[in-house]
């Protein structure tokens, strides 16, 4: 039970980092309308905008995916701590 819960939980964070550096890479090159960008966004979105509009604005520099980079870090170690 606690070998699974732990992989799950690894394999989302891990699914959900990926989601995150794809939308970034491809939001430097103008993907964000492909395949790959729109389901980055799906996946992200539901963490990034709330984020987004909670951070204070730095310019033209968008915080949000690496502040949640490191939050979902700490909810992986948080989570697999409980285990």
């Amino acid at each position: 039970g606690a070998g699974l819960f732990a992989l799950l939980v690894s394999w989302t964070i891990g699914v959900l980092h990926l989601a995150i550096f794809a939308r970034v890479v491809t939001s430097w090159f103008g993907g964000s309308h492909s395949a790959i960008g729109r389901l980055a966004y799906r996946l992200t979105e539901w963490f990034l905008g709330p984020l987004r509009r909670a951070l204070p604005p730095v310019g033209m520099a968008d915080l949000s995916p690496i502040v949640a980079w490191f939050l979902l870090i700490l909810v992986e170690r948080l989570m697999l701590a409980v285990v």
